[in-house]
């Protein structure tokens, strides 16, 4: 039965086959490993610190506001909550300050934003003195120290938080443009792995199908050259078969 016998070829086309099959699923694997990284990237850190210096951005905002309402106030006790206010909101952007300092890890960010702390320390230092005036009722003073050097040092605190959140916002961009191509990547190679699996499977395919139907179609062209009386093909076929060897039989050879 050598001809029906499926030989080392067929073999190794399966082989072949099922390598190029978990070629695809790592492939796939390793690309949605890399996509769930940028990912995390984008929503547990970039996205994450851009998040908390807008809310330091909105807390100097709120101060801002309440330092302007404490000098325009005439009421003692009104005046007295907008100080409250911006005591409260002093605490809230150092807890802000808390969470943001682990997240930042590269020496880009860390440069920047040893830049906003120094740009803090002068904001912080003129709103203090600004918080002490006002309490102490010297409202002139205050006033001209809001108007004067706080507003300076606000100003200047506000723009290195923008270019920090505008660092972060481009790395975000970056991140979300990595997955997207990786997930094209990804695509590409497992389509073109998975049509190659395909085309060998057909071949393999193929090759079975011929080593089954090339020796019963010889079987058939004998069986038929028998019936009509040739008795001389029985030689020429090879006695790998069983109907070959039955016509060998037949034949008396």
């Amino acid at each position: 039965m050598n001809k029906l016998r499926l030989g080392p070829g067929i073999g190794l086309a399966f082989t072949l086959v099922i390598a190029l099959m978990l070629v695809v699923a790592g492939t796939g694997i390793v690309g949605l490993r890399e996509v769930n990284q940028r990912l995390h990237a984008v929503t547990d850190d970039y996205y994450v610190k851009v998040r908390l210096v807008s809310q330091v951005q909105n807390e100097i905002d709120s101060q801002a506001r309440r330092a302007y309402a404490v000098i325009s106030l005439d009421q003692a006790d009104k005046r007295a909550d907008e100080i409250a206010a911006i005591r409260d909101s002093r605490s809230a952007v150092a807890k802000q300050y808390e969470q943001l300092t682990p997240l930042v890890t590269s020496a880009e960010s860390k440069a920047a934003l040893a830049d906003i702390q120094a740009r803090r320390q002068n904001y912080r230092a003129s709103l203090h003195k600004f918080v002490a005036l006002a309490t102490a009722g010297q409202l002139p003073d205050a006033k001209t120290l809001l108007l004067g050097d706080m507003r300076a040092h606000r100003r200047a605190y506000a723009k290195v938080i923008g270019s920090f959140a505008q660092m972060e916002e481009k790395l975000m961009t970056q991140a979300s443009t990595e997955a997207d191509a990786q997930v094209q990547h990804s695509l590409m190679l497992v389509t073109l792995v998975a049509a190659l699996a395909a085309l060998l499977g057909m071949g393999a395919a193929w090759l079975i199908v011929r080593s089954i139907t090339r020796p019963v179609a010889d079987a058939v062209r004998l069986a038929e050259a028998v019936a009509e009386g040739d008795l001389t093909r029985c030689t020429s076929i090879r006695a790998a078969t069983t109907r070959s060897a039955s016509c060998w039989l037949r034949c008396g050879a």
